[in-house]
């Protein structure tokens, strides 16, 4: 009986009996298991914008061009193929439409002399500074829409504009706009602007683009009797009945 026990009392034994330490991973493997780093990836910085560069005016009477564009439309306008042009000539330019022209900026030698100058229409561009147009007192029609533009402060002695577009630039604060009163048409579809208020002074106002921006209130306007139509499409507007009245349109589509 013994003989047949002690046996079984040997297996129990070796089964009891703890394996054996198993080697240790080897740096590499450890390198490969190791569990990702917990550091945050930083955000892309953004590419600020080159700096305004405005360049030295040839000094006189005679005005040199920077943009073939511009003079093109220049001549068009004084009936003037070929001579040199006086700022004396430029002064008497009524209107410029540069529509079909993507400029980089404004010449600060050619638009500071637009002295009578009613219209401005540029195009899609890379316009960034407005100064010089800050002395156009004469302007009431200005397009400055689809142009990097964050900044309207220059706009604030044009006190004659009528009719102002904005669209598809990148301004947000219109407090320039305050003294702008005489302003029938403003144009600001697809910017970043949010607040109204400042716009609440223009009394003859009658027709306002905010479409696709992130104006939530219309409240501002409430008092705008001359407003007909006011067109939100793609806006967030919360509460457009706030302005409602007869005579005016909200539009929504």
């Amino acid at each position: 009986m013994r003989l047949r026990i002690l046996p079984l009392l040997m297996l129990a034994v070796a089964c009891d009996e703890a394996p054996a330490d198993k080697p240790a991973a080897s740096a590499s493997v450890q390198a490969a298991t190791a569990l990702p780093s917990a550091v945050p990836t930083p955000e892309p910085k953004k590419e600020e914008p080159p700096p305004v560069v405005k360049r030295e005016c040839k000094a006189g009477n005679v005005v040199d061009f920077a943009d073939a564009d511009v003079e093109a439309e220049v001549r068009r306008k004084l009936q003037k193929e070929k001579g040199d042009i006086t700022k004396a000539e430029l002064g008497k330019i009524k209107s410029l439409k540069l529509s079909s022209s993507s400029l980089n900026s404004l010449d600060n030698c050619i638009f500071p002399h637009l002295t009578h100058v009613q219209g401005l229409f540029f195009g899609r561009g890379k316009i960034r500074d407005i100064e010089p147009l800050a002395e156009l007192t004469t302007l009431l029609d200005l397009k400055l829409a689809f142009n990097p533009i964050t900044d309207i402060a220059k706009l604030e002695k044009l006190t004659k504009l009528d009719r102002l577009d904005l669209g598809h630039t990148q301004i947000r604060d219109l407090k320039p706009l305050e003294k702008l009163t005489e302003i029938t048409d403003l144009q600001l579809d697809d910017t970043p602007v949010d607040d109204l208020t400042p716009l609440a002074k223009l009394t003859k106002l009658e027709k306002l683009s905010i479409q696709r921006t992130r104006v939530k209130d219309l409240k501002p306007l409430k008092e705008l009797k001359s407003l007909k139509f006011v067109y939100i499409n793609g806006a967030p507007v919360d509460e457009p009945f706030v302005i409602m009245r007869p005579g005016l349109k909200v539009v929504d589509q």
